[in-house]
């Protein structure tokens, strides 16, 4: 594949303003139509803050109302803007399920906790690392997060196992703002700079055209090929400590290789780097719903151009500063959250949430957008919809809030509204696992909390 060269001064240019649409431009990749369906599966979490407004959780409001066929998004619920986007039809949405690893172990904080056990399924470990206003300190979670499990197993066909992107994540290494996990001890930091982001995925373009590309290729192949036999003889004289290491080690630079190599998206086709962005402060309060859009853009150009197959957006974290001043709120949202359910400012945590919804409409439409065989990239993406907790003013976990969005050639039929008594986290993520193909994985996370998938969920 040959991209054109964008500079970084170039991305950082360009207009002040953006519209609904993609901000970077382009994103559809010049893909041949054809009928048999070789294109790879893709999985995308889009984890937002801070949980659901306590009036609407309590009422029952958030979810939709009707049977697994026949159901409605309620007028002016937080999901109705899906519906007014037009995806409701593309999505699944869950009912019932809890996330029990939240009250395992120890209780740091509702919000650290939470940001452990969402993804993970597992408890965090005992330690004093962190404190977060809960009676116990505790440590990282003990276990890896979903959408790295599926990197580690799935992700090496790829230039990026993964990508994981945040917006405004601007909290130190700590469970306030890490969500997800590479294993036990090992949290996994959110680039939050589109011009980073950018830089990385697209930045090393070269000018000239095939015939340099595949040059400069093969010059860096032929020093790693040196490195590779160096490191085979050495192996061959350490120990079982040191030969792990160096085993590492060797994993680490293949995926240097691989980052190396050009990029041929499914179907063989040209893919055209995105456009430029606007420039701005990404740390900006006023810029956030701004670099949510850039973040989404740069993911789904990722997964058009097969840059990674398995991708995380954070969005904020928890607690933290974010005031969403552009609907008219200038209480950070982590206060407003905890409003009793009779007040007043429980509409305004309705809003916010609704507007979430509309930043997930978008994100599935951009996907839908990009055309993939006789189908298209959502339809080849799996994209969870998930917070860190259910009920925000008294931080529950239980009835967790999950909406899938795509996934048809994943097995996943899409326009159900699925209920459950008693389901947890751990079985939809052991859901996920067969979706991608790894159906011998019978738990996820602590096994002492559920076994086997979501009933119903994944054809099987």
């Amino acid at each position: 594949m040959v991209m054109k060269r964008i500079s970084r001064r170039r991305f950082l240019g360009g207009a002040a303003a953006a519209t609904a649409a993609s901000v970077l431009g382009p994103l559809v990749p010049l893909l041949p139509s054809h009928a048999d369906d070789g294109y790879p599966l893709r999985f995308l979490v889009s984890f937002t803050r801070p949980g659901i407004a306590a009036r609407d959780y309590s009422n029952g409001l958030w979810g939709p109302a009707g049977t697994e066929s026949d159901f409605i998004l309620r007028p002016r619920s937080i999901l109705e803007p899906l519906a007014d986007a037009g995806v409701k039809e593309d999505c699944v949405f869950l009912q019932g399920v809890d996330n029990l690893a939240y009250r395992k172990g120890p209780f740091v904080g509702g919000h650290p906790n939470g940001n452990g056990t969402a993804l993970t399924g597992a408890p965090l470990q005992y330690g004093t690392l962190f404190s977060g206003g809960g009676p116990d300190t505790g440590g990282w979670p003990s276990g890896p997060s979903i959408d790295q499990h599926l990197a580690s197993r799935l992700g090496d066909a790829t230039r990026f196992r993964s990508l994981t992107l945040g917006v405004q994540v601007t909290t130190g290494s700590n469970l306030q703002g890490r969500v997800s996990y590479a294993g036990v001890n090992m949290p996994v930091t959110p680039d939050h700079d589109p011009a980073s982001a950018f830089s990385r995925l697209f930045g090393a373009s070269v000018a000239g055209g095939r015939e340099e590309v595949d040059r400069l290729h093969a010059d860096r192949r032929s020093v790693l090929d040196v490195v590779h036999q160096d490191l085979g003889r050495l192996e061959r004289r350490l120990g079982a400590v040191d030969r792990e290491k160096l085993q590492a080690h060797a994993a680490a630079l293949r995926e240097v290789e691989m980052r190396l190599a050009p990029v041929e998206p499914p179907g063989g086709a040209v893919c055209i780097a995105p456009g430029m962005a606007p420039r701005l402060d990404h740390l900006a309060n006023a810029n956030y719903p701004l670099v949510g859009d850039l973040m989404q853009d740069l993911m789904v150009q990722a997964f058009a151009c097969d840059l990674t197959r398995f991708g995380l957006l954070q969005w904020s974290r928890g607690p933290g500063p974010l005031r969403y001043t552009w609907l008219g709120h200038s209480d950070n949202v982590h206060s407003m959250s905890h409003a009793p359910d009779s007040s007043p400012v429980q509409d305004s945590l309705t809003e916010i949430s609704r507007w979430q919804a509309g930043k997930f409409a978008r994100l599935l439409t951009a996907l839908k957008a990009v055309p993939e065989g006789d189908g298209t990239l959502l339809d080849h993406t799996v994209v969870i919809w998930c917070t860190e907790l259910s009920r925000a003013n008294n931080h529950r976990w239980t009835n967790m809030p999950y909406v899938i969005g795509g996934g048809a050639a994943a097995g996943i039929a899409p326009n159900r509204f699925l209920t459950y008594e008693g389901a947890t986290n751990n079985q939809l993520w052991v859901s996920m696992c067969h979706a991608f193909g790894l159906t011998d994985q019978t738990e996820f996370g602590d096994p002492e909390l559920a076994q086997g998938p979501l009933p119903g969920l994944v054809a099987t």
